[in-house]
């Protein structure tokens, strides 16, 4: 008996020795990985952990390894499908630092090519570059960062969506193209309520997509078959092409404040604050 009891407490111990080392691994792979990968595996072992995940987003550590990661995977991708332009990948360029300007012509076939929220007439747009399976992206938007903007500057500053939804997030395409869907059936309005209702789903899915669609009063039938037509899927890549090779602005949400008489613009790349995004306008303003 006395064996027996042995026995098992010697198994018992191996085991938890075996479960201290599993756990020590999984730390050292967590601890090793890039910022925007942390991040993502953060928010799956433990979703809610929310406020650890919010300071690490926060962190100087975080930002650092964004600086560090970004050029290198934009070479890893340069050559993919969805990174490609008339079969040619933009060039890389560094993050954009101050302002800059593009070509009035450039800026009409943006404002063409989209739906502008706010004030029609207004002379500066914020271009926001943005994928709806990420995480920063829901963040930007759910703080009503731009909204605010636009509330605090109604004839000054309108907004327009545009589309980059990254390779690693296998729904962010569709969900662009559903936003398109939407408009295209209901109008405007309804692309950015799309918009809002992709954000507030836990998980992006076609399916979810298609209930959203209908909550929102799409035909069920007519949405899917724009959906399943991929005649946008053009439309989402030329905009992903776009961010980078005029803006050069690097990571989601992409944000640019564009005086659309000039062409001159600043980018402010990730989910900053409403005071960053007022400073940067009011120095556009200030150089008219």
């Amino acid at each position: 008996m006395l064996m027996k009891k042995n026995n098992n407490s010697q198994i018992h111990s191996l085991i938890i020795i075996l479960l201290v080392l599993n756990l020590i691994v999984a730390l050292a792979w967590l601890l090793k990985t890039d910022g925007a990968i942390k991040l993502e595996k953060l928010r799956a072992w433990w979703a809610e952990n929310f406020a650890a995940i919010m300071d690490f987003y926060k962190s100087d550590q975080y930002k650092q390894q964004q600086n560090e990661s970004i050029p290198m995977l934009l070479e890893q991708m340069a050559g993919s499908e969805a990174w490609t332009n008339n079969n040619q990948p933009p060039q890389a360029q560094e993050p954009t630092q101050g302002q800059n300007s593009v070509s009035v012509e450039a800026i009409n076939n943006i404002l063409a090519d989209g739906y502008i929220q706010g004030n029609t007439e207004a002379r500066y747009t914020v271009l926001e570059y943005s994928d709806f399976e990420c995480p920063f992206c829901k963040r930007h938007h759910d703080n009503g960062t731009i909204q605010a903007l636009i509330d605090t500057n109604p004839d000054t500053v309108n907004y327009m969506l545009r589309h980059f939804p990254l390779q690693n997030h296998p729904n962010a395409q569709i969900a662009s193209e559903a936003t398109e869907c939407a408009a295209e059936l209901q109008g405007a309005e309804s692309f950015y309520d799309m918009k809002a209702a992709i954000f507030t789903l836990d998980n992006v899915t076609r399916d979810g997509i298609i209930q959203v669609a209908t909550w929102l009063g799409i035909n069920q039938s007519d949405f899917i078959s724009c959906l399943d037509s991929g005649k946008y899927t053009e439309k989402v890549k030329a905009q992903m092409a776009e961010w980078q090779s005029l803006f050069g602005v690097r990571g989601t949400p992409g944000n640019v404040i564009i005086d659309t008489e000039t062409g001159r613009f600043v980018a402010i790349p990730w989910a900053f604050p409403l005071e960053k995004f007022e400073e940067e306008l009011q120095i556009l303003i200030a150089n008219e």
